[in-house]
């Protein structure tokens, strides 16, 4: 049976006025689980984002959990994500 690995995010830190923009994002807490059929593990981390002024921004009450996971995952490069 193939691994499977399911993403999830378990917090998010945010700046509460940055840029003029509002609870900006800069740490996301996430979680993996991992499983093979017979066996499970769970590995925990946290990501640092860095926000750039004049990027789109998407406000705190639009996130969606595939958008933050993306982003961390974008933050931590191929090689770590594997």
């Amino acid at each position: 049976m193939a691994n499977t690995y399911n993403w999830l995010i378990d917090a998010l830190d945010c700046i509460p006025s940055l840029d003029n923009q509002t609870n900006v994002v800069s740490m996301v807490h996430w979680r993996v689980n991992g499983t093979d059929g017979t066996y499970s593990a769970t590995v925990y981390g946290t990501q640092p984002l860095t926000y750039t002024a004049g990027t789109p921004f998407i406000p705190y009450a639009g996130l969606t959990q595939a958008t933050v996971i993306e982003w961390a995952q974008s933050a931590m490069g191929a090689a770590q994500v594997a």
